[in-house]
């Protein structure tokens, strides 16, 4: 037996790119999630004549079909070709910026509700399920308090 340490290092996408997580009351409500950039894919027929040369019909992802992201596409095309056909583009919704369009109080007054909603939910679910530690023990009601107010916390 062996006393091999191993690090599990988790990131997600907001971490990848370097910024900041956005507010779950002002993030945009469009393709990016907040990140301002949205991946794009349309085919060009040398590469679906070179899957085809090599026998590869399965699986083949379907073009863009939003007339607004697939403008974006074909600019981005013009200035820097992709080899496999994905770009990054602007979000149309947010312009790039993550964040819902308009003023902060208004937004926020717009999305209150719907995320003390989706809150809600969450804290219902969690407090009064019938999950178990094990089949024949339940676990503490204090442990599902305590990590619901955790959670609806830290998560705005």
């Amino acid at each position: 037996m062996s006393d091999t340490t191993s690090a599990v290092q988790f990131t997600d996408r907001y971490d990848a790119l370097g910024i900041k997580p956005p507010l779950v009351l002002t993030v945009c409500r469009g393709q990016c999630e907040g990140t301002g950039a949205v991946p794009v894919f349309v085919d060009s027929e040398a590469r679906r004549a070179e899957r085809k040369r090599r026998g590869r019909t399965r699986c083949i992802i379907e073009d863009e079909p939003d007339p607004r992201l697939r403008a974006l596409w074909e600019q981005a095309e013009a200035e820097d070709p992709a080899d496999d056909g994905w770009h990054f583009v602007r979000c149309p919704a947010c312009e790039g910026t993550g964040r819902q369009r308009g003023p902060f109080l208004w937004v926020l007054a717009k999305n209150l509700p719907r995320v003390l909603k989706q809150k809600a939910r969450f804290a219902r679910f969690h407090l009064f399920s019938t999950a178990t530690w094990r089949k024949d023990v339940p676990h503490p009601v204090w442990f599902n308090v305590r990590l619901v107010i955790r959670i609806l916390l830290t998560s705005w």
